[in-house]
């Protein structure tokens, strides 16, 4: 007798809610009641992955959606997934892509926070200067100062 382990069943309940909520989601999208026996296609798939585009979702994020989508089908449906290991490969690709040149949501985050960085620096910089020029000119007696005879 086989025994599963905790965290397999952990990991097994992680996937099937993960997979619920995106066919809940791409439901809605189309408009329709999150209903087990709609047989979504590939191209209403697309079209919520396209709407995850134009709202600047990462490609890793939009590979996780269809690898749940696609657990629902296989294991909520038990259905096949053929017409949907497509649009997982050129997922995988772009993710691939997007982890070696920088995420392109990601990027502008992080140029931000080093343009940031830059800033306050600069600034603490130029204060620390200001200050030290201020202590060096607060008291320099000159000749004609009285009690410097």
């Amino acid at each position: 007798m086989t025994q599963i382990r905790q965290s397999e069943t952990t990991w097994r309940e992680s996937r099937d809610k993960w997979a619920k909520i995106w066919f809940e989601k791409l439901s809605r999208f189309h408009g329709r009641k999150p209903q087990a026996t709609w047989e979504f296609t590939a191209d209403e798939v697309i079209l919520f992955l396209r709407d995850h585009v134009r709202r600047k979702t990462p490609a890793w994020k939009r590979l996780k959606i269809i690898q749940s989508l696609m657990c629902y089908r296989r294991y909520i449906q038990a259905a096949p997934l053929d017409d949907l290991k497509f649009i997982q490969t050129k997922l995988e690709e772009l993710a691939r892509a997007e982890k070696v040149s920088g995420s392109a949501v990601i990027k502008p985050v992080w140029d931000m926070v080093r343009l940031a960085k830059e800033s306050y620096f600069a600034n603490e910089s130029a204060r620390a200067r200001s200050q030290s020029s201020a202590q060096n000119s607060f008291w320099q007696p000159s000749i004609s100062s009285p009690g410097w005879a």
